[in-house]
């Protein structure tokens, strides 16, 4: 018996810390999935907020008034209107002009709704098959103001708002 006693009266510390240790790697096993769900919780409880598109300095076709569009008229669209749709907003397939996003929502739909909102996607939909094209889980969503700079294309908006 005096044998164990000193054993444990030597090896007390090591033998706390481990259990500690095990107790701490359980406890994060029994709850790995609450904590792989966090992300979707930081999105929050707002459907959206989507703020005005922004022009930047360095864009070429920036003018005085925020809805006139001045793109040369490359893409043959006949969206002068900025109410008029994705063509003055999108050119070739990219970015005609820098635009900021704030991301909100408590689900995956109303996060992409936000990107909708400010016609970088047609639809989930669309935001859908771009990601999965990329090979990227489109429920996978960050929250948070993201800057899309003039050039960019859908694809790299898709990697930039995904977490995956």
């Amino acid at each position: 018996m005096k044998k164990f006693k000193d054993f444990l009266y030597d090896k007390n510390d090591i033998i706390i810390a481990l259990l500690i240790l095990v107790a701490a790697t359980l406890i994060i096993i029994w709850r790995m999935e609450a904590i792989m769900e966090y992300p979707k919780e930081i999105i929050g409880t707002d459907d959206s907020n989507v703020q005005e598109p922004v022009q930047t300095p360095d864009d070429d076709s920036q003018t005085d008034e925020p809805g006139d569009d001045n793109n040369d008229g490359d893409n043959g669209d006949a969206n002068t209107d900025s109410d008029a749709g994705s063509g003055s907003l999108w050119e070739n397939d990219v970015l005609s002009r820098s635009v900021e996003v704030t991301i909100k929502g408590d689900s995956a739909s109303s996060a992409i709704q936000c990107l909708v909102d400010a016609e970088l996607f047609k639809d989930y939909a669309e935001y859908q098959s771009t990601c999965t094209a990329l090979g990227l889980d489109h429920q996978k969503v960050s929250a948070g103001t993201f800057t899309f700079e003039k050039g960019w294309s859908k694809s790299d908006i898709a990697k930039a708002v995904n977490w995956s």
